[in-house]
């Protein structure tokens, strides 16, 4: 489905991409991404993005282009900033 989403008319505005994503399918969805000059972010694992939306695991999600991007972006760059924090503790 994300990679519908990155070929389709109204592109996302960011692809959150699992973790422990196989190669293949991270590798694929990170060119893809790229061509189409979409963010591509690594971060949590698959059965984190499953919890979150309340689904079974997922590989990748795909957010919409619109404000909301600007501020997932930040949110997340404030979320690996308190890990590398805790992880230095």
């Amino acid at each position: 489905m994300v990679t519908d989403a990155i070929r389709g008319d109204q592109k996302p505005g960011l692809i959150l991409l699992a973790k422990d994503v196989s190669a293949s399918i991270g590798d694929k969805i990170e060119l893809l991404a790229a061509v189409h000059q979409i963010a591509c972010i690594q971060i949590m694992d698959k059965d984190d993005f499953g919890a979150i939306l309340g689904k079974a695991p997922r590989s990748a999600i795909a957010i919409k282009a619109g404000g909301f991007v600007v501020q997932m972006k930040h949110e997340i760059e404030r979320y690996r900033n308190f890990l590398g924090e805790v992880q230095n503790l």
